[in-house]
Order: C-alpha cells, then structure tokens, then sequence
C-alpha cells in the first residue's frame, strides 16, 4: 500500500503490504481438543439459530479452559469462536437476552483481555455490552460472604439454590466480589430494583481481575477467589472460595445496609459521646 506524499506505519493498523488486512499467518481452523465441545458449537451456529436452541446449547456447556489455550494464534480462534455464540447467544429468539450466562461471559472477557481488545456485541440502534455481567446482587434471596479462614485465605458465601447467581457461580471456577463504597449507594439501589436492566453494569466504571473476574471501579475493596469446594444447605449452597487477589482502599467508606436503608461508617472516636451514653443510658 502507498500512499503519495506520506508515510503510514502499517503494523500499527495491523497491516501488511503482502496481505492487506489479512493475518501474516492464517489463522487456526479449530480449538484445541479440550475446547472441542466448544468448537463444535459453533460449527453448528446456523442450523442451532434457525431451531432456537442457541442459548440452551451455550448453558449447557462444560467450563472453557483457558489454559487450553497455548499460543497467540489459539487465543484468535478461541476469540473468534466466543465471540459467535455470544452474539448467537444475545439474539436467539424475539427478544435479545441482556444477560450473557458466566460460562461465556467469563472466558469471552478474559481472552478479549489477552488480546487488547474490547467484548461488545455489536447491533444496529442499540449498544448491548457484552461485559454486562449479572452483579451478585439478590433482592429477593438470600446472599451472605463470610471470611472463612486466615491461613489459607478462604471465604464464604452462602446463596440460595433458586437464584441467577448460584447458576452464574456453579458454570465457573473463580468469582469476583465488589464491597460497594458509601458513594454508590445508588448503584445498589439499582441492583436491588426490580428495572429489567438493573444488572447491566455498561454505565459503570469497571474493570477484570487477576483471573477475569469483573469489578466495579470506586469500591471500596474487591476479591477475587476461586472456588475450592460446595456443600448444600437447605435450600442454600455454601460456596468456600480461595482468595488469590484482593486490594482495599482505606480512603473509601464501605457502604452498610441496615434496617432498610444505607449507611456509611463513622469512627468511634468520632461518637464517643453517643456511644458512651448509649451504653450506660
């Protein structure tokens, strides 16, 4: 390519004179063998989409290993092929599904990482992300997250069986946990909404862990954890998760929920009065 009177540098466009827009090598056909199941899904996308039974296939999938994955050109494919199924998986049917299940959500984001590039799902009138990852956020089950254990660094978290996150949690091996800061209480106002769009997170300032976890920017500490073993409790699952990254900032306030309404916490110092007349009033 040439172009009179100037000079364009045309690896940074990805580029070349000998193949145009085309890759230096050709891309890999398939994934590897332990992503067959994976491959073959997608090779099957347009009879798939014509029966309606996209979303189903995609949910029924087994983990994808990342670690499968073992050069550049691996990742391409695999981001080729995530990327089918997720806008499959969007606009199966007559309705698009805002919500994308973990067991796509999570590898499609993480490959995307890898590469430096972004996940969207492109449409014509509306802007669906594909990073719109369902919140652990549960207004109407329960949902607890307990520290578990010092050494090693373990934590609890207890959900109901019923609920879109435990199906999130049970289809992938890490989860990632944002503790809300007190400015963003109107964020968790909106995640315990019942507005259909209450999970989307597209509008929020965010970004991916160590191991492809998503996380809401302004918390005021995050973890991330794997999920090292389940038990079943009642209509509950306890999930023990081992913690392998986690940061806080001290300068952010955590945001508390009690008796109906947010809160924000004050030093002690601060109260002492208060406190003081309380426990001797």
């Amino acid at each position: 390519m040439h172009v009179s009177g100037s000079s364009i540098d045309l690896k940074r466009y990805d580029v070349s004179p000998e193949r145009g827009f085309l890759p230096e090598v050709d891309p890999e056909r398939a994934l590897p063998a332990p992503l067959a199941l994976w491959q073959e899904l997608a090779s099957e996308l347009p009879k798939r989409l014509a029966a309606r039974r996209v979303r189903a296939a995609v949910r029924g999938l087994p983990r994808f290993e990342l670690a499968a994955l073992r050069s550049a050109a691996e990742e391409r494919a695999a981001m080729r092929v995530l990327s089918f199924l997720g806008h499959a998986f969007v606009w199966e049917g007559e309705a698009p599904d805002p919500v994308l299940p973990a067991v796509l959500a999570v590898p499609w984001c993480a490959v995307a990482r890898k590469l430096g590039r972004e996940v969207e799902v492109h449409t014509v009138g509306v802007d669906w992300s594909a990073e719109v990852v369902r919140v652990a956020h549960e207004s109407n089950y329960d949902l607890i997250i307990l520290p578990l254990s010092a050494e090693p660094p373990l934590v609890l978290l207890c959900i109901h069986a019923d609920s879109d996150t435990h199906r999130a949690l049970s289809q992938t091996s890490h989860f990632g946990v944002s503790a809300l800061s007190r400015s963003q209480a109107a964020l968790s106002r909106r995640f315990a909404s019942k507005a259909p769009d209450r999970y989307r997170v597209d509008d929020v300032p965010r970004f991916f862990g160590p191991s492809g976890a998503l996380f809401l920017k302004g918390s005021a500490a995050h973890i991330e954890a794997e999920t090292v073993s389940t038990t079943a409790g009642g209509d509950h699952t306890i999930f023990i998760g081992k913690v392998v990254w986690a940061q806080a900032d001290p300068r952010l306030a955590p945001l508390v929920y009690h008796q109906g309404d947010h809160h924000g916490l004050a030093s002690l110092g601060d109260e002492s009065d208060l406190v003081r007349d309380r426990l001797t009033g």
